[in-house]
């Protein structure tokens, strides 16, 4: 769940560069901004929190993968 936090840190700061990184995009899109927030808090709630689930459910994947572990590596 950590790597899936920080992870979506990391993208969030970056989905904010997007407009600059394509040049074609604000002509068709309005820019996303930081953590989608131009596109409204419901964006952004959805994108932080898919971020932890995804960290979550790798992290159980692994952990049961790796049952010397325990499922407290999920976490």
């Amino acid at each position: 769940m950590f790597a899936g936090a920080v992870h979506g840190l990391l993208g969030g700061v970056v989905v904010g560069a997007f407009a600059d990184l394509h040049p074609r995009m604000p002509d068709d899109v309005p820019a996303p901004g930081v953590f989608y927030r131009h596109y409204g808090r419901r964006d952004v709630v959805t994108f932080l929190v898919g971020h932890l689930w995804f960290g979550l459910v790798a992290g159980t994947v692994y952990a049961f993968l790796h049952a010397d572990l325990g499922l407290d590596a999920a976490i």
